[in-house]
């Protein structure tokens, strides 16, 4: 393979440079506007029915994602969770 010039590698260079800019003004409106914050005085209620009982640690693993979200925390994670 013969190597390839300065200019060459700038050409190169700048094309690809091009190629990507243009890719990604196509590509805005896929880019989220702003930050989305939890507004609780706006947000639906969420009402979860179920003929369930929470069981062995649920309710403590519920207890702190309650806390969590009183706390303001948008995102949280569970950890181990089993039979899902």
């Amino acid at each position: 393979m013969k190597p390839i010039g300065i200019s060459s590698r700038r050409a190169l260079y700048k094309k690809a440079l091009d190629a990507a800019r243009q890719e990604e003004v196509a590509n805005q409106h896929m880019i989220p506007e702003g930050k989305r914050t939890l507004n609780p005085s706006t947000a639906k209620k969420f009402i979860l029915h179920s003929d369930f009982e929470p069981a062995g640690d649920q309710p403590e693993a519920i207890a702190q994602l309650i806390c969590g979200l009183q706390n303001g925390e948008l995102h949280q994670t569970l950890l181990g969770v089993t039979g899902s």
